[in-house]
């Protein structure tokens, strides 16, 4: 083992220490090819993630599908251990980054070629579940709803084999109808795909 800064040898120094001539952290070793184990130790590995100054939509659509499989890992796992306000909270989050990638998607509109604002808000009205997203988002975000339709959670089951949540749509009302949080998210993320497709735009 040598130091490759100033090429000292580090045979008898601990992995973690230092070099003892230069204080470099950095080793080099020759191993001859025989039958021996080599094990390599290095310190930790620390990760910095600096943004631009723009906000380009791929990083919204970057949440929704992170928050798409957390709620995936919900429905699949043990449940219990969450707890019905985790799993909540992840149904909730997807359903408002997703609604929020509409308005992403218009502030960035210059990013998407042969895309104009008026074609993102056409395949919204015309998207049954990104309109019903919408509605669950709108709910999450207000108390009480004095104009369009409340959509909310209405029943979250807790197994040892995953959580179902049921969502329900005209909240409390006779024209009432409940769809599968899990089934309406996956939906979603579909017809934005089925969006990215006809304008040929590349998904990150």
């Amino acid at each position: 083992m040598w130091c490759p800064d100033c090429k000292a040898s580090l045979d008898e120094v601990a992995v973690s220490d230092p070099c003892p001539a230069c204080g470099g952290r950095i080793r080099s070793a020759n191993a001859a090819v025989e039958t021996i184990g080599v094990v390599a130790a290095v310190g930790e590995v620390s990760l910095k993630v600096t943004r631009g100054d723009d906000r380009p939509w791929t990083q919204k659509w970057l949440a929704v599908i992170h928050s798409l499989d957390a709620l995936r890992d919900a429905y699949g796992g043990d449940a219990r251990l969450l707890g019905s306000v985790a799993i909540d909270s992840r149904v909730e989050s997807f359903f408002v980054e997703c609604d929020h990638l509409r308005d992403w998607l218009v502030g960035d509109v210059a990013s998407l070629s042969d895309v104009v604002a008026p074609d993102i808000e056409q395949h919204f009205t015309a998207s049954q579940p990104l309109l019903t997203c919408n509605k669950v988002c709108n709910t999450h975000k207000h108390h009480t709803r004095r104009s369009g339709t409340t959509a909310r959670i209405r029943a979250t089951e807790l197994t040892p084999t995953g959580a179902r949540v049921t969502i329900e749509v005209d909240w409390a009302t006779s024209q009432a109808t409940t769809v599968d949080a899990l089934d309406l998210a996956q939906d979603c993320v579909t017809s934005r795909r089925a969006f990215f497709t006809r304008f040929g735009i590349a998904e990150p």
